[in-house]
């Protein structure tokens, strides 16, 4: 009899589990994630230790992003949504 109960409460749990998961995918992310790229840049010290050469580069690396056909936006960030932060993607 024990088992059959806690067989049922997993199963319940599990149901509900499913249930929000679907609600979490309909939720609006209150951003367009389609058409977006992204990408990651690390520029050496040795070449860009100055905040002003860096500051330039990003300047041209943007510039260049910009004048792109079809580019709409430009932005940086040091963190991407839905990605894990760094030091807590251990805990996977």
């Amino acid at each position: 009899m024990a088992e059959v109960m806690l067989s049922l409460v997993l199963l319940a749990g599990a149901g509900l589990l499913m249930e929000s998961a679907a609600h979490f995918a309909s939720i609006p992310l209150g951003f367009a994630p389609n058409r977006v790229a992204t990408m990651t840049i690390s520029l050496p010290p040795k070449t860009y230790g100055a905040d002003g050469e860096r500051i330039r580069m990003y300047d041209r690396i943007f510039g260049s992003l910009d004048a792109l056909p079809g580019v709409q936006t430009t932005a940086v960030s040091s963190m991407l949504p839905f990605r894990p932060i760094q030091g807590f993607d251990a805990l996977k």
